[in-house]
């Protein structure tokens, strides 16, 4: 949601496909790999591990103008920490970026339930009516 096209090719029978779309919606999600203890599980061979884990990390690639985002994370969630949600809320608000964050005191690393798919619902008919 925050590379856009980025620096690879489509492949797989999609040269053509268009990656557009209308708004994002991020749940639990990691924002920087560097941040995580297990982000240091991906070593992409031929590169360099930490430049290639910042290139994979939405936070480098928040800007001004960039598709609207929602943003629900958990402050008890133990595969990605608070702080690093955090990160990409300051980076989206340092941006001008369109976004919306929900946080909760005790859901854990959230799954789909519904909360999740009410704030969800509301996200995709605040940007339809745009």
């Amino acid at each position: 949601a925050t590379l856009g096209k980025g620096p690879w090719p489509n492949t797989g029978g999609w040269a053509g496909a268009s990656n557009d779309f209308r708004a994002a919606i991020s749940v639990a999600a990691c924002y920087e790999l560097n941040t995580l203890s297990w982000g240091n599980i991906w070593t992409p061979r031929g590169k360099e591990v930490k430049a290639a884990r910042k290139l994979a990390s939405p936070v480098t690639h928040v800007k001004e103008g960039m598709k609207p985002l929602l943003i629900l994370h958990s402050d008890n969630d133990r595969s990605v920490p608070l702080p690093n949600a955090l990160l990409m809320v300051e980076a989206l608000k340092k941006a001008g970026a369109p976004h919306k964050f929900h946080r909760y005191p005790k859901m854990g690393h959230m799954g789909i339930n519904q909360e999740v798919i009410d704030r969800t619902l509301e996200f995709i008919e605040e940007q339809s009516a745009k």
